[in-house]
């Protein structure tokens, strides 16, 4: 159950627990504020979402 991306693997694996919410929540956010979907980022080695660009753009187009 979830959507590939957007699901952390725990929960991909059919064993979620409560964190794995706040996973979907924070990934959602990322969308939000970048629009660009997990997929479009990627991941690195570690597997961690890689948003080192994505944020660098958001943070440029924040006004301070």
């Amino acid at each position: 159950m979830g959507t590939p991306g957007y699901a952390p693997p725990e929960q991909m694996a059919m064993r979620p627990i409560y964190a794995s919410d706040l996973y979907a929540l924070g990934v959602t956010c990322v969308y939000l504020l970048t629009g660009k979907s997990p997929k479009e980022l990627g991941y690195d080695a570690a597997g961690e979402l890689r948003i080192g660009k994505a944020a660098s753009v958001l943070a440029i187009a924040l006004p301070t």
